[in-house]
């Protein structure tokens, strides 16, 4: 059975309201916005390459070919940009070592892949 993307946006809304430990909240709200953008670039992907024609290269250059894949179609450009966006606050949580208001981020880093995932469902 394939693999649900939806399932990593669910453990990041989990991830935001769930009980840890306290000194963990900065890594929990960094994992919940990396699983909320990988959850949203997976569903993306899977209904690009089901509907639109899109072949993945099974790398990570699948990430930036997406997005030019999707902002060459009209119909398409705004999940580029939404995308971007979403790519953007998951590397500065994977790769900055101090992030402003993470809790607001995370907030709208899953409010953001929601959305994706609702313009391609």
């Amino acid at each position: 059975m394939p693999f649900d993307w939806r399932d990593f946006v669910e453990l990041a809304e989990q991830l935001r309201t769930g009980k840890w430990q306290e000194n963990l909240k900065e890594a929990v709200f960094r994992s919940a916005v990396s699983r909320a953008y990988y959850g949203a670039f997976g569903i993306a992907r899977k209904h690009a390459e089901r509907y639109l024609g899109f072949v993945k290269s099974c790398s990570s250059q699948d990430h930036k070919v997406l997005r030019e894949f999707f902002k060459k179609r009209p119909e398409t450009a705004p999940l580029s940009t939404e995308l971007d966006r979403l790519r953007q606050w998951r590397n500065q949580c994977d790769y900055d070592s101090e992030v402003a208001e993470l809790e607001v981020l995370v907030q709208n880093a899953i409010a953001s892949a929601k959305h994706i995932i609702s313009q391609v469902s």
